[in-house]
């Protein structure tokens, strides 16, 4: 019996602890609903709406598996049935909230413009464009710096969604 108290103790110290390897996050709901909107486009629309949002450590929020923004994109792609494009970095962006808010800052000082490894195969065919992205001291994050300079809108509805 005292072999077990302590095996069941020592079980006990390690799940708290967690081993410092990796800390454990559930997905919310929300999340999980919006993941299943942003994941299908099996539409005709003519209506496109992009986003980069980032994950992991947030500001006052913990660890998120879909951020604020995606979270909005989801919201204004199934009300509008459109359909949805993610700006995803070639170089990802850490998760630990310092340590990616160090390397978007440097970007900024750098001006860079880092490489999206993903591309919109058929743009020309929206008339429809939303765009959506945080809000990084003021600016946007050097990516979309990137993203506006690889597609041409010439002839497009662009509205912008900001969320800070």
């Amino acid at each position: 019996e005292m072999k077990s108290k302590t095996l069941f103790l020592v079980i006990v110290a390690l799940l708290v602890l967690g081993f410092g390897i990796a800390e454990v996050t559930a997905i919310s709901s929300e999340e999980s609903a919006a993941n299943d909107i942003l994941n299908k486009n099996n539409t005709d629309s003519k209506v496109l709406v992009v986003y980069f949002s980032r994950t992991g450590d947030n500001y006052h929020v913990g660890i998120v598996e879909v951020g604020n923004t995606a979270m909005m994109a989801s919201y204004i792609k199934e009300y509008l049935n459109a359909d949805s494009f993610e700006i995803v970095p070639v170089e990802k962006y850490p998760d630990s909230y310092d340590e990616c808010t160090k390397k978007a800052s440097q970007e900024q000082k750098d001006n860079a413009r880092p490489k999206i490894q993903n591309k919109i195969a058929d743009f020309d065919k929206y008339d429809t464009i939303f765009v959506g992205y945080p809000i990084w001291w003021g600016d946007l994050p050097m990516i979309m710096y990137s993203f506006f300079e690889d597609y041409k809108f010439d002839g497009k509805k662009r509205d912008s969604v900001q969320y800070p």
